[in-house]
């Protein structure tokens, strides 16, 4: 039980430190970092040091946005680090990760970026002629 509160976003400052920590040396597609309710990025992919990344927002109307997919892009480790820790504190977080909590998007850009089948192409009864 104590495991499920220690990546609760409400955790203590010690806890949210160390959680971040250990996400930004091992990001997982998912894992979604913010500072309070601004967005910073979200992790779509992780392909050794490069880790694709979705920074971009789109609005969905009434005040409400989502990540422009089409807006994806690598950075590595390094930078990810800079862009969550403060310039003059490298070990101070500036934003903290959320664990697998968007994970829909990493199902979201697998869907956009899919080719093509010949069934996606065609309809059935073309395909049987």
């Amino acid at each position: 039980m104590a495991r499920i509160w220690e990546d609760h976003p409400g955790a203590d400052h010690e806890t949210r430190h160390d959680r971040n920590k250990r996400r930004i040396a091992d990001p997982k597609p998912g894992d979604y970092w913010h500072e309070m309710f601004c967005p910073y990025f979200v992790v779509v992919g992780v392909e050794g040091n490069h880790i694709l990344i979705c920074d971009k927002k789109k609005s969905v109307g009434s005040d409400h946005w989502t990540w422009d997919l089409g807006q994806c892009r690598y950075e590595t480790k390094a930078e990810l680090r800079r862009q969550v820790t403060y310039d003059t504190m490298p070990d101070k977080f500036v934003a903290d990760c959320s664990p697998n909590s968007h994970t829909w998007v990493v199902d979201a850009y697998a869907e956009l970026t899919r080719e093509p089948t010949f069934a996606d192409l065609y309809s059935e009864a073309e395909l049987a002629a």
